[in-house]
């Protein structure tokens, strides 16, 4: 078989032609979106996957509905258990400085 005859063989109809980019298309749009979400949550190993691993979207959609929700929910638990830590350490603190002014308040000599 010489090189006119294998380009032959290798040549796409115009359908074939439309498939392909509507594929592409598709493929394109779900990377972008599952990109920009790993990005955006700081997640490295799935950017690098994503970024990597071309599945016509499927991964992409995985991430997208399945990881990203999950890590988003985590992450959300864990910034509500932070804050609730730092209104427990400032309620501290504030018992702390009232304790500390009536203490003062009850050292100071009356002024009549």
């Amino acid at each position: 078989m010489n090189h006119s005859e294998i380009s032959m063989h290798t040549k796409l109809s115009p359908l074939q032609q439309k498939i392909l980019a509507v594929v592409m298309v598709w493929g394109l749009a779900w990377k972008a979106a599952s990109l920009w979400r790993a990005a955006r949550n700081d997640s490295r190993p799935w950017f690098a996957a994503l970024f990597l691993v071309n599945s016509a979207g499927i991964l992409d959609a995985i991430y997208l509905f399945v990881v990203s929700p999950i890590a988003r929910r985590a992450r959300d638990e864990r910034v509500v258990e932070e804050v609730l830590e730092l209104a427990a350490e400032v309620e501290q603190f504030a018992a702390a400085v009232e304790e500390a002014a009536l203490a003062a308040e009850g050292e100071q000599e009356p002024l009549a």
